[in-house]
Formats: structure tokens, sequence, C-alpha cells
């Protein structure tokens, strides 16, 4: 009987030996890649040192002054927000775009109306801003483009008259010519790294529009593309 166990227990090795793709570990199990956290920096052209921590269904935006959690849960066609732990309302479909709906009755409107297939528009009160697909590499609003660069969640934006900001063609220039606002970054643009698609990314630079709000309608139309079926 014993003779019989070692030649088992021989066999056993053996045949683990020989086994080139062992099994997952529980550790493996437990750490799917919809559990692992991505960090976005810099994410806005005017703030570099806001940042987006995305873990599954919740975005978080970190500003230093506050804490925004956007998330989609149980209605696949609502995000959630959340500013300080409180919900402030949430975006959802109306069929023709999205529309704020806010925790507490609010006079304020905000709204984003879909128009011509490549084309939508946001209402802020009466703050007014249209967006155009111009291909399926570029969008822009009247003073911002923005476009996709090869590398995943990257993108440049370029404006009309850029804000303050390093040269981003030539890092080594003095620093007049860095601070000189009459000189466009022609090369590349501002680069930016976003959790959004690239209408999305936009919308989110539009400081017209309440932070949380604009956060909010930009995983919107990233997660439920209502008016930007093309991107």
């Amino acid at each position: 009987m014993k003779y019989l166990t070692l030649c088992f227990l021989s066999l056993t090795l053996l045949v683990g030996c020989g086994n080139s793709d062992p099994m997952p570990s529980a550790v493996d199990y437990l750490t799917p890649e919809d559990n692992q956290t991505h960090h976005y920096r810099p994410i806005h052209k005017d703030y570099p040192l806001w940042t987006f921590a995305q873990l599954g269904n919740t975005l978080t935006l970190r500003t230093g002054d506050s804490s925004i959690k956007l998330s989609v849960r149980r209605n696949p066609n609502q995000v959630i927000i959340r500013k300080s732990g409180k919900i402030l309302g949430h975006i959802e479909n109306n069929g023709g775009g999205a529309q704020m709906k806010y925790a507490i009755a609010s006079a304020d409107r905000l709204e984003l109306n879909c128009l011509d297939p490549g084309k939508f528009e946001t209402f802020n009160g009466s703050n007014h801003v249209s967006y155009t697909l111009e291909n399926k590499r570029a969008v822009a609003t009247n003073g911002l483009s923005i476009q996709t660069i090869p590398r995943a969640g990257r993108f440049t934006i370029t404006a009309a008259t850029p804000p303050k900001s390093p040269n981003t063609c030539n890092p080594d220039v003095g620093d007049d010519a860095k601070d000189n606002t009459n000189s466009p970054n022609t090369c590349d643009g501002i680069e930016l790294e976003s959790p959004f698609s690239m209408a999305g990314t936009l919308l989110f630079q539009d400081d017209s529009l309440p932070l949380p709000e604009r956060a909010a309608l930009a995983w919107f139309i990233t997660r439920f593309p209502v008016c930007t079926s093309q991107q």
C-alpha cells in the first residue's frame, strides 16, 4: 500500500512539472482589469494639477479643493454626481440628448442637445456652446479644437488664443518665449490625458459650465454617445 502511495505521489509531481500553463492563483482572480484604478493627468489645459481616477464604472475628479465622483450604477442611462460625498444630482438621457436633474429642486438649466450628425450643443442658463465633429480625429467649438494622437487616452488641444504655458514644440526655449501668449503652440498643441472620448474631452475644457455638471456630461457622452456615434 505504501508503495502504491509513493508511486501516485511521484506521478502527480511529474504531471505538475510538465504543465507549462499553471492555473491562475487566488490573487490573479481578485485583480481583474476592471478592479484596477487608472489615473489620468494632466486632464485640463488650464489646471495641470487636476487628476482623474477611474475604477470600473466610477470616475473621481480631484482638484485640490474638492472631490467629485461620477458613477454609472443601476440605470444604464444615468451618470450620478457626488460632490464631497453628497449626491448633487444626475445626468440622464432625455431622448434628444441629455439633461441635468438636481437632487434638490433648482431653477438651473443644463442640457445637451443633439443636432445634425456630428453636431451637438450645450445650454447652461443663457450660455450656449456648439460643438462640431469635423472628422473621426477632430472636434471643435468656436474657440478650441482637439485631436487624437496615437496613444490611448491622449489628445492635443489648441486654442485661437492659447493660455500662458510652456512651448510644447520646443521645451528648451527661453522664459520670454514661453510666456508669449501671442505665439500659439502650432506644432502639437497642449497634450492631455483623458478617460473621455474626444468630444467629452473637449466639453470638459469648457469652463463656462459648472465643474461637476460638465464632468458628468463629458462622462455621459463617453459612456452613452448619444450625439457622437461616429467616435
